[in-house]
């Protein structure tokens, strides 16, 4: 209706920035463990998330929920993936849990290759193991596939 070639393609994009926000107000709204942190918090005074409140919520200031929040996000729509992923890295920063951290598709992928590489050809997977039994070890077994 009336749009041009590539916006279609943009609106797209911003639903599902939109959705992965989304996602993540609600896995902190449904799982968060401190749920009473979630009912009277300040927002930041500066960055992505202070200017998304301060265009879509009236009470800002004195403090808000997490779901007046969700409200305020849901009304946003989001123009990059570092908007989406800052505003995200700020939900998370209000609820000042040093464990709720957001990590992008790119910063998780080099997290995880750095704690396990991926195998090349010239280096073999190798570990150690340990059986516990009743609390106490009672093996140690170590794989070496350089062995063959």
């Amino acid at each position: 209706e009336g749009r041009r070639g590539g916006e279609g393609a943009e609106d797209k994009e911003g639903d599902e920035r939109g959705a992965l926000v989304m996602e993540a107000w609600e896995l902190v709204r449904n799982e968060y463990l401190y749920q009473d942190k979630l009912h009277a918090m300040h927002l930041p005074t500066s960055g992505p998330l202070s200017q998304l409140a301060r265009e879509h919520m009236q009470c800002f200031d004195k403090g808000v929920t997490w779901d007046a929040i969700g409200e305020a996000v849901k009304a946003h729509r989001f123009a990059s993936d570092a908007e989406s992923h800052n505003v995200i890295r700020d939900m998370l920063h209000m609820l000042d849990d040093r464990y709720a951290v957001f990590y992008s598709a790119r910063q998780l992928s080099d997290l995880v290759d750095g704690i396990d590489p991926p195998a090349t050809e010239v280096s073999s997977p190798a570990g150690v193991g340990l059986v516990l039994r009743g609390g106490w070890m009672t093996s140690v077994e170590v794989e070496d596939d350089a062995d063959g």
